[in-house]
């Protein structure tokens, strides 16, 4: 599984857009707010989803016109290796590939 998150701003808010699921999120503050809102929501729609017991993952992919920011965007790098941007409580959700870039 390949996860991308790209990150822009919107007027006073950071949103983070993952690309190959329509999911998203927004926060004030800095950039890794907006990183760990996404977060949240992510694990929570998978949490809810496993309740539910429907795939967390039917979801379409986002919109065109992100893919294209996301191509020319900034990739970024956190100090914190060791640990997935995308990670989910359970560990059900591991990705093989993950970037999150900004645009400006």
């Amino acid at each position: 599984m390949e996860l991308n998150l790209l990150i822009f701003k919107e007027g006073d808010w950071w949103v983070a857009q993952c690309l190959e699921y329509d999911i998203a999120a927004q926060a004030t503050g800095t950039i890794r707010d907006v990183v760990r809102e996404f977060q949240q929501v992510f694990d929570g729609r998978i949490a809810a989803c496993q309740e539910e017991r429907i795939d967390p993952f039917g979801l379409p992919k986002a919109p065109e016109y992100f893919w294209k920011l996301f191509k020319t965007a900034l990739k970024l790098e956190f100090e914190d290796k060791s640990r997935p941007i995308f990670h989910n409580a359970l560990r059900k959700v591991r990705p093989s590939k993950q970037e999150i870039r900004l645009s400006a």
